[in-house]
């Protein structure tokens, strides 16, 4: 049995820096981390280049909050995992149901840092180019390309992006 598996991808911007408890695996305190705040529209009903329209109030956001990550280019794996989200927020974008995430990147990770960099540096610059974000998740039920129930797994931070429209 295969597993119909799905993306799509919004841009995100940098919010702030914060200091974090950085711990052990036994729970002794260890020093400081840094974070990188983000937030950004993780999903829309807007359809995108591969012709899915993913239906926001079929989407179940349960995993992703308290299991899921942020992670490097949709890669999958522990090496991988970059961040974790802490809220989601309904809301519209461009006149489509939509959904923005909040959450931090581990700026310890070199990859977590380049790309809090790249986009601090593209939102200064006012840059016509934005990173974003980009669901990873299971397809659990779809009528023609309209996505209608699924569930979101992970979220990844990309430069390539699957609607590349979305502001």
């Amino acid at each position: 049995m295969s597993i119909d598996l799905f993306s799509s991808w919004v841009p995100f911007e940098c919010l702030d820096i914060a200091k974090g408890e950085y711990r052990t695996p036994n729970g002794d305190q260890e020093g400081e981390q840094m974070l990188g705040r983000i937030r950004g529209w993780a999903s829309s009903e807007a359809k995108d280049q591969q012709g899915d329209e993913i239906i926001q109030k079929g989407i179940d956001w349960s995993y992703f909050l308290t299991k899921g990550w942020f992670t490097y280019e949709h890669d999958r794996g522990p090496d991988n995992v970059i961040g974790h989200p802490e809220t989601i927020e309904k809301g519209q974008l461009g006149g489509a149901e939509a959904t923005k995430v909040e959450g931090v990147l581990y700026l310890s990770d070199p990859r977590a840092k380049k790309i809090w960099e790249t986009a601090f540096d593209l939102q200064k610059a006012k840059a016509p180019r934005r990173l974003g974000l980009s669901i990873q998740g299971h397809s659990l039920m779809r009528q023609g390309n309209r996505v209608v129930k699924s569930r979101v797994l992970n979220v990844g931070v990309t430069a390539h992006p699957v609607n590349p429209d979305m502001k």
